[in-house]
């Protein structure tokens, strides 16, 4: 038998709110990651960089809670283009409560 230890509501609150902040942080940094390589690579320049995220900005707060979007991105677009992503795992996400 298991023994499960109910985590305090306040010990809760603070890992989400970790959680949160690392999510935005890691954000942050693959954002700058970005716009250093189209910066490297096509010589963009800070206005094109923030079109560049605005646009990715933009349809991730339009499609954050769209499957199909998603399911469509990595099924047809991604596999067009070419680009050796990973693909995320419908099922599972489905199965989620």
């Amino acid at each position: 038998m298991k023994a499960r230890v109910p985590i305090p509501r306040d010990i809760r609150r603070r890992m989400d709110e970790y959680n949160r902040n690392e999510s935005r942080n890691m954000t942050r940094r693959m954002f700058k990651v970005l716009a250093v390589s189209l910066n490297r690579m096509y010589g963009f320049g800070g206005r094109r960089i923030l079109r560049v995220i605005d646009d990715m900005t933009m349809l991730l707060q339009e499609h954050e809670n769209d499957p199909v979007f998603w399911t469509h991105l990595d099924r047809r677009v991604i596999d067009e283009l070419g680009v050796p992503l990973d693909r995320e795992n419908y099922e599972l996400m489905e199965a989620q409560p």
